[in-house]
């Protein structure tokens, strides 16, 4: 913190924290990557002719380890995820006791049933990567892609936790844009739609985790608690 004097008085600034707007960034570039890989090179198991689409998908090795860039990418946005709810939880003034902790507990949610589901899709192409051996068996792929399909509706409830934990604690915040609570309404109950919307919803919740880390970020830099009188 830093502290300005005027005339009579002394006014503590705090410090403007980049650091949570670059987390929040990194963290939602980090996290779209695989889910958008895999939805662009993946196939749809709908459909009388899935089985044949999945065989000729993971016969196509380029395609398929295409996929895997998904695993490294969703570990690396994770860290910078659960770091950014960290320092999010010390920005937002209200974001304590039972509203913080449903923040913490709706991100850990998503964090761990993101990365499963991510490790679900990817599965059949890494065993195939580390194991010439193995034989896909469509079926059995269509079984790990709905899982993982499944696994991150399941992710999305914890977003929707999350960013309504979010708007409670920017209730009455001064700080922060009016519309930041209505929006993170809006987002919550996309994400609780995520069974039904595919890829929509994670998309529209990272782009909240984007703004949201601008936003407290933006916020640093006011005046911290009152002004006090020097003489």
């Amino acid at each position: 913190m830093a502290e300005i004097a005027v005339p009579g008085h002394r006014t503590t600034l705090e410090r403007r924290d980049w650091g949570t707007a670059g987390l929040g960034v990194v963290a939602a570039v980090l996290l779209g990557v695989g889910p958008l890989v895999v939805f662009a090179q993946g196939v749809f198991i709908n459909g009388p002719d899935a089985p044949v689409s999945i065989a000729a998908f993971y016969a196509d090795r380029g395609r398929s380890m295409l996929t895997l860039l998904a695993e490294p990418t969703a570990m690396a946005g994770l860290i910078a995820f659960v770091w950014f709810v960290g320092r999010l939880r010390e920005r937002l003034p209200q974001a304590a006791g039972s509203t913080g902790s449903l923040v913490s507990m709706g991100a850990g949610l998503f964090a761990a049933l993101y990365f499963v589901s991510v490790v679900a899709q990817t599965t059949i192409a890494g065993t195939s990567s580390v194991a010439p051996s193995f034989t896909v068996d469509p079926n059995l792929a269509m079984v790990f892609v709905h899982t993982a399909y499944v696994l991150m509706a399941g992710a999305m409830l914890g977003a929707a936790v999350m960013a309504l934990a979010v708007a409670r604690a920017v209730r009455g915040d001064p700080g922060v844009p009016r519309w930041l609570r209505p929006a993170s309404v809006v987002v919550a109950v996309l994400s609780l739609a995520s069974i039904l919307l595919a890829i929509v919803p994670l998309l529209v919740f990272l782009i909240w985790i984007a703004a949201l880390g601008v936003i407290v970020s933006a916020q640093s830099g006011r005046p911290a608690g009152h002004a006090r009188e020097v003489s």
